[in-house]
């Protein structure tokens, strides 16, 4: 297999990490606290732990003390997961919980340490789920995932540049669309998914033209062109389909607004489209919390300064109410 070379060579990468955890060095191996104003409260070694995991459970050597270093490093992971601010559970603690699952029990206070470590895992972990295939058993996919959860987006790219020269289907290309947000991070990988997953719906004769995934590939291929500032082709499309979102017309005119915005003479054919429905959001209360501000400012640019105004006023509103809600809680 075309990409079986890259693999071997990704994963004798990931030997380094496993002979600094058993010569002593395992500082960057362990919990370290760090602020990032994307993220909060971080965990700074979370990758590096993430590439030692893998190198333990795919070894196909004999590690010396395992059972020893699993121990070690699912009391580190507990640790990151009951601090870190962006909580959820995490490839790390899933391959931990599968090689601890020899030495420990089920039911033991350490795997219940790691369900009790924050909100996402007291509802969705359980060591007893997880499972990974065997290094034998690893496919393309597989291994663009691997090197996306160990931000490893060189290899990332190779292995989905291979995947690319297939015959994609449109669930592949939905895989696509995924690596490029997660894995490669390629403006051209998720410029290829969209494009083709677009024209792939517009040509399938049975597809319902008002469900979410009709609808979400409209959408995404508007706002790739919006991106690519083709904003004539974009207004050409979403005039096409307003009749699609009429059981999501909030995405709608947030598309609208976005198109609006970016090319002024979109204004007049778009707006005739989205003031009723910002009105009718406004009236029921549903305006997207991320949207005040751009439907707002559309009402400015079409001179509709008393609409504009009760956007703003909305908006302070919904703010005022969230500050007393969490006055409350506060204080209970």
């Amino acid at each position: 297999m075309e990409y079986s070379a890259i693999a071997r060579e990704m994963m004798q990468l990931l030997q380094s990490d496993l002979e600094n955890y058993l010569q002593g060095r395992k500082e960057n191996y362990c919990y370290q606290e760090e602020f990032s104003e994307e993220y909060g409260k971080d965990d700074k070694n979370y990758t590096n732990r993430t590439r030692l995991c893998y190198a333990l459970f795919y070894a196909e050597q004999e590690i010396p003390e395992k059972e020893t270093i699993i121990r070690e490093l699912f009391q580190e992971e507990v640790i990151s997961r009951e601090n870190d601010d962006f909580q959820g559970i995490g490839v790390n603690l899933e391959l931990l919980s599968v090689m601890l699952r020899e030495y420990e029990p089920l039911d033991s206070a350490l795997f219940q340490r790691a369900k009790d470590a924050n909100y996402d895992c007291f509802c969705g972990y359980d060591p007893a789920i997880y499972r990974y295939e065997s290094l034998a058993d690893l496919d393309l996919t597989d291994y663009v995932q691997m090197a996306g959860d160990m931000h490893l987006p060189e290899y990332a790219c190779r292995f989905v540049d291979v995947f690319k020269k297939q015959e994609l289907t449109l669930e592949q290309l939905q895989e696509l669309r995924l690596f490029a947000k997660y894995d490669t991070h390629r403006d051209c990988d998720r410029e290829l998914a969209v494009t083709k997953i677009y024209e792939a719906m517009q040509n399938a004769p049975d597809i319902d033209r008002h469900s979410f995934a009709f609808c979400r590939s409209v959408e995404e291929y508007i706002e790739l062109l919006i991106q690519k500032q083709d904003t004539a082709q974009a207004l050409t499309i979403f005039l096409e389909h307003a009749d699609n979102f009429r059981e999501d017309f909030g995405s709608y005119s947030i598309l609208g607004a976005e198109l609006m915005l970016q090319d002024s003479a979109c204004r007049e054919s778009v707006w005739t489209k989205i003031h009723p429905l910002i009105l009718e959001m406004l009236k029921e209360e549903e305006i997207p919390f991320n949207s005040y501000h751009s439907f707002a400012e559309c009402a400015d640019r079409m001179r509709k300064p008393g609409l504009a105004g009760a956007i703003r006023e909305a908006y302070a509103n919904l703010l005022r109410e969230q500050e007393n809600d969490n006055e409350s809680e506060s204080s209970e």
